[in-house]
């Protein structure tokens, strides 16, 4: 393909147009890009253009209106020209969807840019195929009318055209298909048809040719088919058969055929690409769950009976060696999270959850830890707070996120400042978007550092790592968090000689709710969890817990006796069905969902099903005990008909609000 391709390209992503720029260099296509960054402006680009277009290209993921949409406005709009859809995995329905209202093609954008390969040969077979079906068509026409003129074209197009009678006798082919094929004039004297469709294809070939001339349609009937070549080499072949329309009274089938071989090979090599893709994606999730599990099972321990220990009356020393304890074991988690939280987000597992919020108590709870943080580096900064907006007021936001961002940046903010202050602000915009920001007076950031930040594992410097530590994980998981809640993130900050300090923002949507929407709502919702309450001193108050390790069943027994429950323990899951089967009156269950012998999962599964047979109207509490960070390890637990999870490491005030609220129930009877 010699010609420059006149390419009109709808995609948002900076990153992806100067990836798919490079690939099509790469295989030396001359090409003309246009560039539109909405499927909006497209629309008004081709409204006001004259330009003559080869391809037009879209991401499905737009801003605004979709490509899928886009591709059926130009279709129902009347413009041919030839479209490719790009699309991520989860949309490979929608892709299909297109191919059948008229786009030519999709190709699936995956993580590892695979599809960047096959790129430049799917332009190239789209390019062709438009070209080839509109000379098919024209050969069509011109047959009608002038077999001079016909008899040129089918002898110059790039098709494969022939015409056979009903016994499969060859009586007419074109150049391409001797050329294309390999056969010569004598060579068709010897063979017919079916000696050169592929053995397997031969059946179905003779079922259309059948169809045609049995059936009361004149339409042509499009099939896709293997031929032989003389050299024994297969390629495959799609277009039309139809009766050959002519006073001849011996009836005649012609058929116009194009190579899609290559087409094929490019289809295989995504669908490959798409299952090592997917297939890497199992891994990763598999692999996430088990660290995860392996990491927070010992942490529990060291957590948990710290937690306990920190609640006896001790030696102010001894008290200070358990803070620390305490102190180095939440580091140890809070950076177990990051890189959980990292990898979740690189798998796809990350989820944003919004609801209504009040400002006032993400802030709160923000300066709050930013203080205790404060106390631990034995700092004494001051903490500016500039709210520029109703921090009263509802949102509909994700505040367990916002909260990890801004704590986050905090400290951050509070590690790299040695005198001054910090100032955390928030303002809210008319085009309804909150924009938070922390700013400080410490060190600054270099322009080289700023741009390696948001990077994963780097710093702003070698130094920062080895005088202040860190991983480098915080920001790139705040700035991948913001871009989940379909914001934006990023810094200011300056470190010369007249100034120094930073000032980090982030900016998300965020619809404001009416309190009175919400007010019934949120009420309820705190009558409900003041009234939580439970009578240990009940008759029944045995709980058990199914829990292999015996940490973990040693701390979860010491936190729940400490309120005054009695324990059973069971180590795997038929031990806890044979128990709770036996003596049914436990107020409640404890499940660890990763046990030998019979997991979490299957116990309770059997315990519902048992419930659900003999017992309709019993269903005991039953709480998952889980160290999974996944998102579809959580829903296990609750498709099993589990009420609620716990995740390792075990928060005794999380515990306690737990049994509480179930506990509760069973006391009011």
């Amino acid at each position: 393909m010699n010609k420059i391709l006149n390419i009109l390209l709808v995609e948002d992503n900076e990153a992806d147009i100067i990836a798919l720029k490079r690939s099509l260099k790469k295989e030396e296509i001359q090409f003309n890009l246009i560039e539109m960054s909405s499927a909006e402006k497209a629309i008004e680009f081709l409204k006001n253009s004259n330009d003559s277009l080869d391809l037009i290209v879209s991401d499905n993921g737009l801003p605004g209106m979709s490509g899928y949409d886009l591709c059926i406005e130009l279709v129902l709009a009347g413009n041919k020209t030839p479209k490719i859809l790009l699309t991520g995995y989860e949309s490979t329905e929608i892709a299909i969807k297109a191919l059948k209202i008229g786009v030519s093609d999709y190709i699936i954008k995956d993580n590892q840019g695979d599809y960047l390969k096959v790129l430049p040969l799917v332009f190239k077979d789209v390019v062709n195929a438009h070209q080839n079906k509109t000379e098919m068509e024209h050969a069509k026409t011109q047959l009608l009318s002038s077999q001079k003129r016909f008899q040129n074209l089918i002898e110059n197009t790039s098709d494969l055209i022939q015409i056979m009678d009903l016994s499969g006798n060859i009586i007419f082919v074109n150049k391409t298909w001797k050329e294309t094929l390999g056969y010569s004039e004598d060579d068709l004297l010897m063979v017919d048809i079916y000696d050169i469709i592929q053995q397997e294809k031969i059946e179905a070939y003779k079922e259309t040719i059948n169809t045609i001339f049995q059936g009361t349609t004149i339409d042509a009937l499009t099939i896709e088919t293997v031929l032989v070549k003389k050299n024994g080499d297969n390629i495959i072949v799609e277009g039309s058969i139809n009766r050959e329309h002519t006073d001849n009274s011996v009836p005649t089938v012609l058929s116009i055929f194009r190579d899609i071989t290559q087409r094929k090979i490019n289809e295989a090599a995504l669908i490959e690409a798409k299952e090592k893709s997917e297939a890497a994606a199992r891994f990763k999730s598999e692999f996430l769950a088990n660290m995860s599990h392996d990491l927070r099972t010992p942490l529990n321990g060291i957590i948990g009976f710290t937690d306990i220990l920190l609640q006896e009356k001790i030696s102010p020393e001894n008290r200070k060696y358990l803070e620390m304890i305490k102190s180095s074991g939440d580091m140890l988690l809070m950076l177990v999270n990051d890189i959980l939280d990292f990898s979740k987000i690189e798998a796809g597992e990350m989820n944003i959850l919004r609801n209504a919020e009040k400002l006032e108590n993400i802030l709160k709870d923000s300066v709050n830890t930013a203080r205790m943080y404060m106390t631990q580096r034995v700092k004494n900064l001051e903490i500016k707070e500039n709210y520029n907006t109703d921090i009263n007021a509802h949102y509909l936001i994700d505040a367990f996120r916002i909260k990890q961002i801004l704590n986050n940046l905090l400290s951050n903010a509070i590690k790299f400042t040695n005198n001054g202050y910090i100032e955390i602000g928030v303002s809210y915009l008319e085009n309804n978007k909150l924009v938070f920001y922390v700013e400080d007076t410490g060190m600054g950031i270099s322009l080289e550092g700023r741009k390696r930040i948001f990077s994963p594992y780097k710093q702003a410097n070698e130094l920062i790592s080895i005088n202040f530590g860190g991983t480098g994980l915080g920001l790139v998981i705040s700035s991948k968090l913001t871009k989940l809640m379909d914001g934006e993130m990023g810094v200011i900050s300056s470190n010369d000689e007249s100034r120094h300090g930073t000032l980090f923002y982030f900016s998300i949507p965020a619809q404001q709710i009416d309190k009175n929407k919400v007010s019934n709502e949120s009420t309820q919702i705190e009558t409900n969890s003041n009234a939580k309450s439970f009578n240990v001193k009940s008759k029944n108050n045995k709980i058990l817990v199914g829990e292999d390790n015996p940490v973990n069943q040693m701390l979860i027994k010491i936190m729940l006796e400490k309120i005054g429950f009695s324990v059973d323990i069971a180590d795997n899951g038929v031990i806890a069905c044979e128990k709770y089967f036996s003596s049914p009156e436990y107020r409640m269950i404890f499940m660890d969902m990763q046990m030998p012998v019979m997991d979490g999962i299957e116990a309770t599964s059997k315990i519902r099903e048992k419930e659900k047979n003999e017992h309709p109207q019993r269903s005991v509490p039953i709480i998952a005990l889980t160290a999974s960070v996944l998102k579809a390890d959580r829903d296990k637990c609750f498709a099993a008909g589990c009420n609620n999870f716990l995740t390792k490491p075990i928060n005794r005030a999380q515990l306690i609000e737990i049994v509480e609220s179930y506990c509760q129930i069973n006391n009011e009877n």
